[in-house]
């Protein structure tokens, strides 16, 4: 009997130690400044501007490749919420790696509120997801992140033209225009 209130005991603590543990990251939001926070008011002052670069995709498990030409990003700063920027991705033409594929345009898309959050030296983008309707299609957008370092940015995104039964991943990187 004795054995069985220690074994007791033991799996009671093995359940309940771990719901009592923190972490302290999740109970400080102090270690990771947003871009709102008084003293970061220049962070999204940073980041807005015009970034060249280059872009890749990949299908489905299909394929991927990179799409040819210079691509130009833009983040434009939100004036009434320091805490988000809007981002300005470009128009692009490729043509999937599919048997018999024919090439595939998507327009310049524009997403707002992507959320900023910086560690001082490295700016993070996110946004959980989108839709923007062009011309009566929908373009479904599923995690937008990125970072900036420096001059030099990477954003990722998962989007779904219209009916597509597969996202298309879209990569950009490059470095902002002075």
């Amino acid at each position: 009997m004795k054995s069985f209130r220690f074994i007791s005991a033991v799996a009671a603590l093995a359940v309940f130690v771990p719901v009592f543990t923190s972490c302290d990251k999740d109970n400080n939001d102090e270690d990771e400044p947003s871009a709102g926070d008084d003293n970061n008011v220049e962070v999204v002052d940073n980041l807005a501007g015009t970034y060249s670069g280059s872009m890749d995709y990949s299908v489905g498990n299909m394929g991927a490749g990179t799409i040819t030409g210079e691509y130009e990003l833009t983040i434009i700063e939100d004036e009434s919420d320091k805490d988000n920027v809007t981002v300005v991705i470009p128009s692009c033409s490729f043509v999937p790696p599919i048997p018999n594929a024919q090439q595939f345009t998507i327009p310049e898309l524009t997403v707002t509120d992507v959320d900023v959050t910086t560690d001082g030296e490295e700016y993070t983008l996110e946004k959980d997801s989108f839709t923007i309707s062009i011309e009566e299609k929908d373009y479904k957008g599923n995690k937008l992140t990125g970072t900036v370092k420096g001059t030099e940015i990477n954003i990722r995104y998962q989007l779904t033209p219209g009916g597509m039964p597969w996202p298309i991943v879209f990569t950009f990187s490059g470095t902002i225009n002075k």
